[in-house]
């Protein structure tokens, strides 16, 4: 198991001056209902849909995908990203997950983790942090309220992402800092999303 400190400051909540870094549920990014076989709703993750649209295909080729959190930047975290099935090659895994991280609005995917699945036979897993370069402190000071993590369960990262901001907003606090993501393991446990609660000053 690996992991990685992200340089990411990731918003809580909506304050004055500071938008959400997350999105907020019934956003773009949830789940909605398409129609199934037999004209039944079946619910689709769009997290797991691959964007077909040639703006975001435009956008994907200028993300970065790092090993690392070094972006030269002060940067958001924007939320998990991954590949986590059946693809032909390596660059058509990599190619999928700046395609899902360009449509969240992402400069770079960092702290990426690869699990082989090459040759279509076996799932490849291939995951990491979706960042832009933001600065949401702009030099105000803050409380610290404390660390703050959940884990959650392999394939649905971003359902733990979604529950740090949930329970960081349930200790008062308002932003994130220092997100630490824990890919976990396939026949173990889940993956671990860690980060400092802080409260920042109006």
């Amino acid at each position: 198991m690996r992991a990685f400190l992200y340089i990411a400051v990731v918003g809580m909540l909506s304050t004055a001056g500071c938008a959400p870094a997350l999105q907020e549920p019934g956003s773009p990014h949830g789940a909605e209902a398409k129609e199934g076989h037999g004209g039944e709703a079946e619910e689709i993750d769009e997290h797991h849909a691959i964007p077909t649209d040639a703006a975001t295909i435009a956008k994907a080729e200028k993300v970065q995908v790092l090993e690392t959190a070094n972006l030269a930047c002060a940067s958001e975290a924007l939320g998990p990203v991954d590949v986590h099935e059946k693809m032909e090659t390596t660059d058509a895994a990599l190619h999928v997950l700046k395609l899902r991280a360009a449509a969240l609005g992402a400069d770079a995917v960092t702290g990426v983790e690869f699990e082989h699945g090459e040759g279509g036979k076996a799932p490849t897993h291939l995951a990491g942090m979706a960042v832009r370069c933001r600065d949401l402190l702009h030099g105000r000071s803050y409380d610290v309220v404390g660390p703050v993590s959940v884990r959650g369960k392999m394939g649905h990262e971003e359902d733990a992402f979604e529950d740090l901001r949930k329970k960081a907003a349930s200790m008062n606090a308002n932003m994130v800092l220092a997100i630490k993501f824990e890919h976990g393991e396939a026949d173990g446990e889940g993956p671990m999303v860690t980060g400092t609660a802080i409260r920042v000053r109006d």
